[in-house]
């Protein structure tokens, strides 16, 4: 397995290939594999790079406190699927896989685009 920096580079990689659009991710609602009881996901994005697929997503889950007690936290999700999106392998959480989800969700909110038409340029 790499070592965590070898994750960290890869996943800046993918930040900047999705700011400059030479990698482009789709969204849709979530698999039901991805949903339950104990675990919520709003939309997945999904991307095919150099022959493999990669779908990110947030996940907000129960945290339990207690037997009966819980919070709902979230975490971001990066991980390797096949070609029915069944995961293959997840990526570890690390300090910058939110700032991939928070890229995409960027690009696919099409801030940049809009502010410039606000502002007319």
């Amino acid at each position: 397995m790499k070592a965590n920096r070898d994750y960290i580079e890869f996943i800046d990689h993918l930040i900047a290939m999705t700011q400059n659009n030479t990698v482009s991710w789709r969204r849709s609602s979530p698999p039901n594999n991805l949903m339950g009881t104990e675990k919520e996901v709003d939309f997945v994005y999904t991307t095919t790079y150099q022959g493999k697929n990669l779908r990110v997503y947030e996940e907000n889950y129960k945290h339990f406190t207690d037997e009966f007690e819980f919070f709902w936290a979230e975490r971001p999700i990066v991980e390797f699927t096949d070609i029915h999106f069944t995961p293959l392998w997840r990526f570890p959480i690390l300090s910058n896989t939110y700032n991939l989800l928070e890229t995409i969700r960027y690009k696919d909110a099409g801030v940049d685009d809009f502010i410039s038409s606000v502002l007319g340029r």
